[in-house]
């Protein structure tokens, strides 16, 4: 089965209707030899450029979110990239597409309810003495 085909195949499900995330990763060696040797994270940028020109909301170097897109719309997005940018697919250690579930971060309720605010204040304290002694 052909990429392209994929994208008939996929379409608006309940889990992607809250949208999607794209995340991705590359191999910085086959950065460096496909896409430039001298600048290969400039790819992070090429990436960001063409997600954020989607309507994607940038959450993190190679994470990427939109709030009403559907799966098959996305892989389209990647497909065209994929196609313009002839180094993107063989650099690529991973892309992955998957549903918008925001409340998957947890870490507010955990800050929220088991910080004990006494220890972090000495911890800030001890940390004070510290900066102002070096």
């Amino acid at each position: 089965m052909q990429f392209d085909d994929r994208l008939e195949l996929v379409g608006m499900r309940g889990r992607f209707q809250t949208g999607v995330v794209v995340s991705f990763d590359f191999i910085y060696d086959d950065l460096k030899r496909y896409y430039s040797q001298t600048s290969p994270q400039g790819a992070y940028a090429v990436i960001e450029r063409a997600f954020v020109s989607e309507g994607f909301q940038k959450l993190g170097d190679s994470d990427y979110k939109h709030d009403t897109m559907n799966e098959a719309m996305a892989l389209k997005i990647i497909a065209d990239f994929a196609k313009k940018e002839k180094w993107f697919p063989v650099c690529i250690k991973k892309v992955i597409v998957s549903p918008n579930v925001p409340n998957l971060d947890i870490s507010n309720d955990i800050r929220a309810f088991y910080t004990d605010d006494e220890w972090k204040r000495e911890k800030d304290a001890e940390y004070g003495i510290k900066v102002r002694n070096t």
